[in-house]
């Protein structure tokens, strides 16, 4: 549960060198019903730490969505996700 008696949702972005909105999880995020979920949308591209602030939120979400490009945003993704996984172990 969220902070606000919701399931919670996280969804991330990879850091990447281009600056596009991150579409796709704006149109998941959209289609939760916001009576019942708390959609957390974290930007690697604007996070100074994003694997902590992913370990943070994701300790009390139901789950961990994650879009990614190919290139180096990948290796960013697979990190962030380890990360989650890392934090959900204790």
């Amino acid at each position: 549960m969220g902070r606000n008696g919701k399931t919670k949702a996280v969804l991330y972005n990879p850091a990447a060198v281009f600056f596009d909105m991150p579409l796709a999880l704006l149109s998941i995020g959209s289609m939760l019903d916001p009576a019942r979920y708390e959609v957390v949308i974290v930007d690697g591209r604007l996070e100074s730490d994003p694997k902590r602030r992913i370990a943070d939120e994701v300790e009390d979400a139901l789950c961990l969505g994650v879009t990614v490009l190919t290139g180096k945003p990948i290796l960013d993704a697979v990190e962030v996700t380890r990360a989650a996984n890392a934090a959900n172990q204790n």
